[in-house]
């Protein structure tokens, strides 16, 4: 047989062997794949109890693979080691709620913190609640994440007794 007539015969085969062996690529995971940490951010004393208006710029939630120190927070936050709110939580509530996506599972996450910025630097921030699971309440609890599972924590802030922050 002539080339002329098997390279269209060739070519149909190559075409149908690379579109076989495609898996999706880039194409996002199935949502029941996706792991997702939610919770609620419960003001103990309520809305009296906040701080005065001009000191609270924005309020996040931000979970950690490794315990922050003072060195590796943004390196962290880079690196895909640290997961959080990217716009602030609602201000001068009772409570609010929080969602995130967590990639890399499973994995688990051992400082999970509410956080208060002052204004408007990135670095004008300090921790006003933790995720904690014990009778330690300023001591942060692990929480192991599995891919596709969605967990659901609580975080109670008590502007009077703030947790130390962790560097």
């Amino acid at each position: 047989m002539r080339i002329d007539k098997l390279l269209p015969i060739i070519l149909a085969l190559l075409l149908t062997f690379c579109m076989l062996s495609c898996d999706g690529g880039l194409a996002p995971k199935p949502e029941a794949d996706k792991s997702y940490l939610s919770g609620t951010l419960k003001f103990v004393k309520g809305i009296a109890d906040w701080p005065p208006e001009d000191s609270v710029f924005a309020v996040r939630v931000v979970a950690f693979k490794k315990y922050p120190d003072s060195t590796g927070i943004f390196a962290d936050i880079i690196n895909g080691n640290a997961y959080f709110t990217l716009a602030s939580l609602p201000l001068f509530v009772d409570s609010s709620r929080f969602s995130f996506e967590i990639n890399g599972t499973p994995t688990d996450l051992v400082y999970i913190a509410a956080i208060q910025q002052f204004d408007t630097s990135i670095t004008s921030q300090r921790v006003i609640g933790l995720y904690n699971i014990s009778d330690e309440k300023h001591k942060p609890s692990t929480i192991r994440i599995e891919s596709g599972r969605h967990y659901d924590i609580s975080i109670d802030i008590d502007f009077k007794d703030l947790p130390p922050m962790p560097f």
